[in-house]
């Protein structure tokens, strides 16, 4: 909690444990795959919205940094694993809280730079509506419409 208030009150970001500065953001899904496909996702959702070219570049340094954090805990998770030891379940589940606590610190971070009408339109592709019909059991999802969205 404490570090998710310093990166929202400094605006930067602390690099963990020490390491080193990250490679170059525009090898980012060389060493962070999946943060680069959210990066792309990003970029695709709010393509729209023509946002200076100032936020772009500071939402790619927000990304990148993020990136870096998850990858370093990525790397303390394996690490982790490896030691097998007895509080190891107590270790997994701060590394996923610090996961998340990067996140929710990259997307305020993000929405920081969002003129205000922005806001709602961006909560939005951060987190999609659940679909509105819930169904269950063993169905064909080949043909169910909720599983397979329509061609429109």
């Amino acid at each position: 909690m404490t570090r998710l208030l310093l990166l929202l009150l400094l605006g930067t970001s602390v690099p963990l444990c020490g390491q080193t500065e990250p490679p170059s953001c525009d090898s980012l899904e060389h060493w962070a795959p999946r943060e680069s496909r959210w990066w792309r996702e990003l970029q695709r959702a709010t393509a729209e919205w023509d946002l200076p070219s100032e936020i772009q570049i500071r939402w790619q340094e927000f990304v990148c940094e993020a990136a870096w954090e998850l990858e370093q805990i990525s790397v303390r998770r394996s690490e982790a694993e490896t030691r097998n030891d007895a509080a190891l379940a107590d270790t997994l589940a701060a590394l996923r809280a610090a996961e998340g606590a990067v996140r929710n610190a990259r997307n305020a971070r993000l929405l920081a730079t969002l003129p205000l009408e922005l806001w709602p339109p961006f909560q939005e592709v951060l987190a999609p509506p659940k679909p509105a019909v819930l169904h269950f059991g063993v169905h064909d999802r080949m043909k169910c419409e909720v599983c397979v969205p329509s061609a429109e």
